[in-house]
């Protein structure tokens, strides 16, 4: 045999018990406890709502709009819209006042740059219902 061949391994009858096991339960022991119910964890937290008052302003790329100045109201008002659609996700018209301060629109009486913010209030509310009008 194989077992015989190989040295230290015994095959006689001593290394395995021949006694039997008895296993003897004096209680049964019920594993199964009731549990109380379980405990509520309630924390008093103070919800806290975030309203951001003011518009973020990000910078556009001079070099992409001459450095801020446009050739007419709606140059500026489609630059800044396809701006605040990339980085804001809207355009309305709070931000394109915001955002007015950094534009400049040729004027033609003058023959020089004039800044967007300092445009006729009804000017520039006309001119911008005028511009979502025609985008939709």
């Amino acid at each position: 045999m194989i077992a015989q061949k190989l040295p230290g391994f015994r095959t006689n009858e001593s290394n395995y018990p021949s006694h039997s096991y008895t296993f003897r339960t004096h209680h049964v022991v019920n594993i199964r406890k009731e549990l109380d119910s379980p405990v509520s964890l309630s924390l008093n937290i103070k919800e806290q709502d975030y309203h951001v008052g003011k518009i973020q302003i990000i910078p556009f790329d001079e070099r992409l709009c001459n450095r801020g100045r446009f050739e007419s109201i709606f140059d500026a008002f489609m630059f800044l819209s396809a701006h605040c659609m990339r980085f804001h996700g809207f355009f309305t018209l709070r931000i394109a006042r915001k955002y007015s301060y950094y534009c400049q629109v040729f004027n033609i009486v003058d023959l020089g740059y004039v800044q967007l913010s300092s445009i006729d209030r009804n000017l520039f509310n006309s001119s911008f219902s005028h511009f979502q009008r025609t985008q939709k």
